[in-house]
């Protein structure tokens, strides 16, 4: 069945649309589960079985409005409903990552955490309160940056690919190299703040 271009439940969503479900429910969660696309695999299996029913009932509701605008191009249906599925879970994982770099974003910003090396006990207590000074001035440029770029440097220095960006930004995977461009423009833009504060980053690091 799922090699077939016309599943037999297309025919009868209208005359009997509770069988039509009861087969295209089944003909899903055998697809999904013997072949899930590799969107899917990344997915605990909770969230698996979650996404399948969203998909289901996506595709079932408004009177099967999405099944309705299937037309048969001679390639099976199970090719036409995997592509609905990775789009669906790529929805999914980028609304779950924007979600999860909003929190993690937040609490960052305000952890304690930048701070472990202006309390080093083995630097100087005169280097400890420069750098924290240092720090603060940091942290304070930049809060004045715009949150695109807020958060492209919170996801560089999570040490995320560029394409991975593109993910959580919610952009395409090929826009890459716009993402690369626009973290390059927001270090200029942070560089160029922090200078006119009077701190030379570059001679801090190299110390």
């Amino acid at each position: 069945m799922l090699n077939q271009s016309w599943p037999s439940f297309l025919d009868i969503l209208y005359s009997s649309p509770d069988e039509a479900f009861r087969q295209f429910y089944s003909f899903t969660c055998r697809l999904l589960k013997v072949k899930p696309p590799g969107s899917m695999r990344r997915l605990s299996r909770a969230e698996s079985q979650d996404l399948t029913q969203d998909i289901i009932l996506h595709c079932a509701r408004d009177n099967f409005r999405v099944l309705r605008q299937y037309s048969d191009c001679g390639k099976p249906f199970a090719a036409w409903l995997y592509i609905l599925a990775h789009r669906k879970c790529l929805d999914y994982l980028r609304a779950k990552k924007r979600e999860s770099m909003t929190v993690q974003y937040e609490s960052d910003m305000n952890s304690p955490d930048l701070d472990w090396i202006a309390s080093d006990s083995d630097i100087d207590p005169l280097d400890r309160t420069n750098l924290k000074r240092v720090i603060e001035c940091v942290k304070e440029c930049v809060s004045r940056l715009r949150k695109h770029c807020q958060l492209l440097l919170q996801l560089a220095a999570d040490e995320y690919t560029p394409r991975e960006m593109a993910l959580v930004l919610g952009w395409p995977e090929e826009s890459n190299k716009k993402v690369s461009d626009d973290l390059r423009q927001c270090r200029k833009q942070l560089k160029k703040i922090v200078a006119g504060e009077g701190i030379d980053l570059v001679s801090i690091l190299q110390s």
